[in-house]
């Protein structure tokens, strides 16, 4: 008998790749004579950076960034050397898991550090960046990773907002004039829902899931459908015609139109 395993990751709690071994040895318990293929999946989220990077036998690289509430934390991400790709998880840098629940509120958290996570990548090299983005603790429309490369974000006085979904509020105006050097990069976004980036079945699904009160989703509503405001505006995108643009509070539509 041959048995394949292939788990996706327990949100929350265990990556793809220990379930993965966990059930085999189990197997292997009861019955030592069965062959038992491993092979977990990923949806873009929790485990993606592992599953990808170790197939194609890249390496690990480690570093600081700026965490989901602000402060330093240590997050690693894979380079692959065919076609030097850096392999990014969001949700190294600005997972849910990473925020306690007292502490969870999407108004207020960035993903500045999966900017950084990219940005030490291209510095090493990559000139291709594959960046999954599931299991995020964010709404801020990537705002904070595109901070983190040079992409200014700003208000009617031209000065920069915050890198949260409550800066979104005062999104006026953006400036991508430092980001020049990025335009021989090539990205790929992994995602693993097709929602628009507002109304209802927009990035705002998953409000609650990150920490949102009931009180706090229309504030959280308005600052998305500013974001896609000033995308149209700009570059005559509607992002709410982009599958899977609301996708990880919509990181996705960001990064896609900018």
């Amino acid at each position: 008998m041959k048995i394949l395993i292939a788990p996706g990751s327990f949100k929350g709690s265990i990556v793809s790749k220990e379930i993965s071994r966990i059930i085999a040895r189990g197997i292997q318990k009861i019955k030592k004579n069965v062959a038992v293929n491993e092979l977990p999946i990923a949806d873009g989220g929790l485990g993606t950076l592992n599953i990808i990077t170790e197939y194609f036998k890249g390496n690990y690289v480690a570093c600081d960034v700026t965490g989901p509430l602000g402060k330093k934390i240590r997050a690693r991400y894979g380079i692959i050397q065919r076609k030097k790709t850096g392999i990014i998880e969001l949700a190294q840098a600005s997972g849910l898991h990473l925020i306690p629940e007292y502490l969870r509120n999407p108004l207020e958290t960035t993903t500045t550090g999966v900017g950084e996570l990219i940005k030490d990548s291209i510095r090493k090299g990559c000139k291709r960046i594959i960046i999954g983005v599931g299991d995020s603790g964010t709404i801020d429309c990537g705002i904070g990773a595109l901070s983190a490369l040079g992409v200014k974000f700003l208000d009617r006085n031209s000065k920069q907002i915050k890198t949260s979904c409550s800066g979104l509020l005062d999104l006026y105006k953006i400036d991508c004039t430092g980001i020049e050097s990025l335009k021989s990069i090539e990205f790929i976004i992994l995602v693993d829902v097709s929602n628009p980036l507002t109304g209802k079945n927009g990035a705002i699904v998953y409000a609650q899931q990150k920490g949102a009160t009931k009180k706090e989703l229309p504030m959280i509503q308005r600052g998305l459908r500013n974001f896609k405001k000033v995308i149209l505006n700009e570059y005559g995108i509607d992002l709410d015609k982009i599958k899977g643009s609301g996708a990880a509070g919509g990181i996705a539509g960001g990064m896609y139109a900018i």
